[in-house]
């Protein structure tokens, strides 16, 4: 992989979509007049009551606001489900809305998702990673729609950790999860050629897919392309000491680990806490990806302590009973086209077939399945994997010539002249071709020849007709 072949696209992803999330204007903090383009008609004519001009029907006002989802104030926007914000918001027992969006990001907030608090005393719109005025400098792995509600709604995510060796072992944790495991997910999505070819760029047409057009399928081409560009510029050094395969193992070692700590205690948290905490909440939407990764769904069937972890924490907070809200925020998580486990024609423990589900099954719809039906995610997961090594996911692709696109997949141009250095013909071959080329020589000659000759006959045959 070269810096040169995604720097235009991580440019554009910067200085167009602002995926980076650098562009941050701090608000003023003092205060001014209100300018009179910027009220509703004049001072004096809403100072007056008496004037019918102002006057409007509230039951208009109404139908013209109305949304097919309940009107509360917490809206989260998102373009990739954004489990980590919703199971924070679910523990907490704060209502919300979870809106699917056919956008990446945007100029105010950065990439998707962020969180809009439309109450009318401190309206609010935060993203994830965007810098705000009460974090302006943000660190890696600072989440600004957690630290908003921290602030805003009194959330304590970690009231549960009581011993210091709980909060280093939570720290510890963490930064397994985000700077180690995360990472591997964004390598196996975004570097693995294939995958991304036959699986996940797919994921980003439909995602970006408003109505079935082909300048829908442009712009989820080229979203997908940024997002990628991006994720790569960032990992550049990281990514460049991994393979897929040593890429899995580290997997391996680091779901090991957390599959030690939950078999360790009895309690159903990593830490052997009554009640979840962030570490608990990262780890949960972690799994949430990885699940719908192709090369991890086959790991972490290997892991049933991590797979019972993600099961019993969706029956527990994602019920959809909770009023038409949760029923709303439901239904949309399930209609992202990012929520797909690779189940890849496998059949479940009970030997009720999913053949016909498709290649990739949502998520959200299989665990509400697998609810209904009292039935166990490690039994689908064991018929992936018995099913994955007959099949290999994703199929090999064929090496391309062009050098453009080799260039541009992230291939070092010096290995083009050493790969295409053709083999040694054999010595028979060598004849055959020197007698082809003797051939052709002769006959192309004898071409030449006949063509002086002839027209060497016709100037004759013309200057003889002028003497005449």
């Amino acid at each position: 992989m070269t810096f040169g072949s995604i720097q235009i696209p991580a440019f554009l992803a910067k200085n167009v979509y602002n995926l980076y999330s650098d562009r941050f204007c701090a608000a003023p903090l003092d205060t001014r007049e209100e300018g009179w383009t910027e009220a509703w008609g004049s001072k004096e004519v809403q100072d007056s009551s008496s004037s019918k001009h102002w006057q409007y029907d509230e039951k208009s006002i109404e139908l013209m606001l109305a949304t097919p989802y309940p009107q509360i104030p917490l809206v989260l926007t998102q373009f990739r489900p954004a489990f980590l914000e919703q199971l924070a918001l679910r523990i907490a027992g704060i209502p919300h809305i979870v809106l699917n969006a056919p956008y990446i990001s945007n100029e105010a907030t950065g990439p998707l998702p962020y969180l809009r608090d439309l109450n009318a005393d401190s309206p609010a719109l935060v993203g994830r990673h965007h810098p705000s005025n009460i974090a302006p400098f943000k660190s890696k792995g600072y989440n600004s729609i957690l630290d908003y509600l921290k602030s805003s709604k009194s959330l304590n995510l970690d009231s549960a950790l009581q011993t210091d060796s709980q909060k280093v072992m939570s720290q510890c944790l963490l930064h397994l999860i985000d700077s180690e495991l995360q990472q591997i997910l964004l390598f196996l999505r975004y570097e693995d050629h294939d995958a991304w070819e036959q699986v996940y760029r797919g994921r980003y047409l439909q995602a970006s897919r408003q109505r079935h057009s082909w300048i829908s399928d442009l712009k989820g081409r080229f979203q997908a392309m940024l997002e990628r560009a991006a994720a790569r510029r960032k990992g550049l050094e990281f990514y460049q000491t991994l393979s897929v395969k040593r890429a899995i193992d580290i997997a391996k070692e680091a779901y090991g680990t957390l599959e030690k700590q939950l078999a360790s205690h009895s309690k159903p948290y990593l830490l052997g806490t009554d009640k979840p905490c962030m570490v608990d909440i990262v780890l949960w939407a972690h799994l949430s990806e990885a699940l719908c990764d192709i090369h991890l769904v086959v790991v972490l069937s290997s892991f049933p302590k991590l797979v019972e972890f993600f099961q019993r924490m969706y029956k527990t907070y994602f019920t959809g009973k909770l009023g038409a809200w949760d029923a709303w925020n439901v239904e949309q998580n399930l209609t992202n086209a990012f929520q797909q486990i690779p189940i890849n024609g496998a059949a479940t423990g009970n030997n009720k077939s999913i053949a016909d589900m498709g290649a990739y099954k949502d998520a959200i719809e299989l665990m509400q399945s697998l609810s209904m039906q009292k039935q166990d995610l490690q039994e689908v997961l064991d018929a992936v994997k018995a099913k994955r090594s007959e099949d290999v996911v994703p199929e090999p692709s064929a090496p391309t010539e062009s050098m453009l696109y080799r260039w541009r997949m992230g291939e070092e141009p010096s290995k083009f002249a050493e790969e295409e250095k053709e083999e040694e013909p054999h010595p028979n071959r060598k004849t055959m071709i020197r007698e082809q080329q003797r051939n052709d020589e002769i006959w192309m000659s004898g071409v030449a020849g006949v063509s002086i000759l002839v027209v060497l006959a016709l100037q004759s045959t013309s200057e003889v007709a002028k003497a005449k």
